[in-house]
């Protein structure tokens, strides 16, 4: 049927088709049925959403939207109270709140302590950011993060003076080697690394195909998401936060934790179990001194010394 016009105005009811089109599908997508139009957000950004609609006779006429998809709250903890420590399940650690601010000290005499939160609902495009203190040079401070990649399943990030000078070390664990890997462009040693007992701000994020990491107004690394490790995307490895852990080293030793924030594109978690965070033995102060370089985007093999 073919639509009837008079200086550009239908006089008959057309048949029209629609479309649709995202400028950004990797934060906003789009998907037309019939004469629907479903908008989903992917990711935190923003994007130009434009549907066309073309009658029998092929002509057409467009409509465009912009779309801004902003990061959600995930989860946040203040520690306000001692109610706080519902939140968390402990390994090895004692839980206190003092004056809004929580106390984790080690409890064994070996291994480290932990207080592990599983999120009921997953991030995408995140950002994690603690505020913390370390109470002694050669006491770590601890912050893990699970990825949910089936290997390169945790990052861990250890504040400590190490004996090769560097007082930061992010370590990434691989379930093929069992262990710890060290890569170079993952540690070092910085001046906004507070000192024992002042408060800093630790912020770890993916977004917008970058990986990185930040203390304070100091950025430590940030590194593209197409880099491959070991065979693996650091995309893939990074893209998701399932768990978090906070932690401390044994034997009393202590960390402090101001509130802890994590902000991303929700999306909905699998079932899934708390546990200790895996290579719970005593932190060395000593680290691998073969750690690769990150490709980018070359494939870099793993270390595969670290434990």
């Amino acid at each position: 049927m073919s639509c009837r016009r008079s200086r550009g105005v239908v006089l008959q009811r057309c048949e029209l088709t629609y479309g649709a089109e995202s400028s950004a599908p990797e934060a906003v997508a789009v998907a037309v049925e019939g004469s629907s139009l479903t908008v989903t957000a992917v990711a935190a950004g923003t994007a130009m959403v434009t549907v066309t609609a073309t009658d029998p006779d092929g002509l057409s006429a467009a409509q465009s939207a912009e779309v801004t998809v902003e990061a959600g709250s995930i989860f946040r903890d203040d520690f306000d109270t001692n109610a706080s420590r519902n939140n968390w399940t402990l390994y090895n650690v004692d839980f206190r709140v003092v004056d809004g601010v929580l106390r984790l000290s080690g409890t064994h005499s070996q291994f480290l302590g932990s207080a592990d939160h599983v999120l009921e609902t997953q991030a995408t495009e995140w950002v994690l950011t603690t505020r913390l203190a370390r109470s002694a040079t050669d006491e770590p401070v601890l912050v893990y993060w699970r990825t949910g990649h089936d290997r390169f399943s945790l990052f861990r990030l250890a504040i400590l003076d190490f004996s090769d000078g560097d007082n930061w070390w992010l370590a990434v664990w691989d379930e093929q080697a069992d262990g710890y890997q060290g890569i170079s462009q993952f540690a070092g040693n910085s001046d906004a690394i507070a000192e024992p007992g002042e408060f800093m701000e630790i912020s770890f994020s993916h977004q917008n195909g970058e990986f990185a990491l930040t203390a304070g107004d100091t950025e430590l690394f940030r590194l593209s998401s197409a880099g491959r490790i070991g065979g693996v995307r650091l995309g893939d490895m990074v893209d998701r936060v399932v768990e978090i852990w906070l932690g401390v080293g044994a034997n009393g030793e202590r960390g402090l934790f101001d509130w802890v924030d994590l902000t991303g594109t929700g999306i909905a978690a699998e079932e899934a179990s708390g546990s200790a965070p895996p290579g719970v033995e005593f932190l060395p102060r000593t680290k691998d001194p073969d750690r690769m370089r990150l490709g980018a985007p070359a494939e870099v093999p793993l270390s595969g010394k670290n434990r």
